[in-house]
């Protein structure tokens, strides 16, 4: 028994160091929750506070390795959006192929609500893109024409602190519904704006509407004179020289005469019809590359619908011709000559629907630009 009690002996020296480790093992595990029962007391910097904020929309973007490029914000329809066009609304890849499978199973969005059960799709790029979803009430891109005729809505411009105006007093002011998330959860965060200028950082403002509502903006302590007459403005831009130009016989002159639309614009949108045969609808002007939305929206009243000037012989065109079209990728193009060398010429539409690798939606947004002869 001896040697076993020898074995379970120790001398002060190791009794002192056991009970020193133990002290300190109890230390590091209590350390972290002591932390958090005091806040630090420095101030909460702006630019990062902001670029958490612009986080919320873009992180599942990062995750999935895609490159966190400028977002293009335009008018579409889910039923009817190609791939391309869902990237360029910044859309990650995960979410453009869950809408894409969605829609190839027969899915189909009834309302703009209906894009909430993607369930890839982040609640941010949601409300980031709601003010722009336009869906058609039947399958047909020649529908587009029916939303001119949506009345105006208004928004009431009264001053406001952005460090405490209301959700609802926000959305008063016309700002679009991911603005406003995004401006709250920065508060939320301790954030403060401490100057107008600050709200210039909130990516996805538009900087038509920072101009509408900068006058208005009024920060505690700034000393800045605001208005606070409301007034009733209606969001569609109204013409003050009334133009009016018919967008598929316009000259690039002639398109220079609206508000926000230069030189560079102008050139945009002329080779884009020609490249097209001519704008289906006036919506179609949207999709111009590099044209803006707010520039869209301001000219849209004074823009003029006219038919096609130009159409395809989809019975005799040869692979390269049809691929000049904006609308038809080279893949499309041989899968269409070669289902006409094996099956005879298109008589309709309908026959085009029978070449399986055409992408979703591609017969309807085509359809206006093809001739299928006698």
């Amino acid at each position: 028994m001896k040697p076993l009690k020898d074995f379970f002996h120790y001398t002060r020296s190791e009794r002192n160091g056991a009970l020193i480790l133990l002290l300190l093992c109890i230390i590091l595990m209590v350390a972290p929750r002591l932390f958090v029962l005091f806040p630090s007391s420095e101030r909460i910097d702006f630019e990062e506070e902001m670029r958490l904020a612009e986080q919320l929309a873009q992180s599942s973007r990062e995750e999935d390795g895609t490159p966190g490029t400028p977002a293009q914000l335009f008018e579409f329809d889910p039923n009817t959006a190609t791939q391309e066009e869902l990237q360029r609304l910044g859309l990650r890849e995960r979410t453009v192929k869950s809408i894409v499978n969605y829609r190839s199973k027969g899915g189909q969005f009834r309302k703009k609500e209906d894009l909430k059960k993607i369930y890839t799709l982040a609640e941010e790029d949601y409300f980031r893109l709601e003010p722009y979803i336009r869906i058609a009430s039947n399958d047909s891109y020649s529908n587009y024409n029916s939303y001119d005729k949506k009345e105006p809505k208004t928004y009431t411009l009264v001053a406001f602190d952005p460090n405490t105006a209301t959700q609802e007093e926000l959305l008063n002011l016309g700002l679009p519904k991911g603005v406003v998330t995004v401006m709250l959860r920065f508060r939320e965060k301790g954030g403060k704006y401490r100057r107008k200028e600050d709200l210039k950082k909130i990516y996805i403002l538009d900087e038509a509407d920072y101009l509408r509502i900068e006058p208005y903006i009024s920060i505690a302590g700034d000393g800045a004179s605001i208005p606070t007459i409301a007034l009733n403005i209606p969001q569609s831009y109204e013409n003050e020289r009334n133009i009016s130009i018919d967008i598929n016989k316009a000259s690039a002159e002639e398109w220079q005469q609206l508000r926000g639309v230069g030189p560079a614009f102008s050139g945009k949108i002329t080779r884009f019809r020609e490249a097209l045969g001519g704008f289906t609808s006036i919506e179609q002007v949207a999709e111009t590359r590099g044209l803006p939305d707010s520039t869209f929206q301001k000219i849209r009243s004074q823009l003029r619908p006219s038919p096609v000037f130009r159409l395809i012989d989809v019975n005799a065109a040869p692979a390269d011709v049809l691929s000049k079209h904006p609308y038809v990728d080279r893949r499309t193009a041989e899968a269409i000559v070669s289902y006409r060398q094996q099956h005879g010429a298109f008589r309709s539409a309908d026959d085009l629907r029978k070449v399986y690798a055409l992408p979703e939606g591609w017969v309807e947004k085509m359809k206006p630009y093809l001739d299928f002869g006698k």
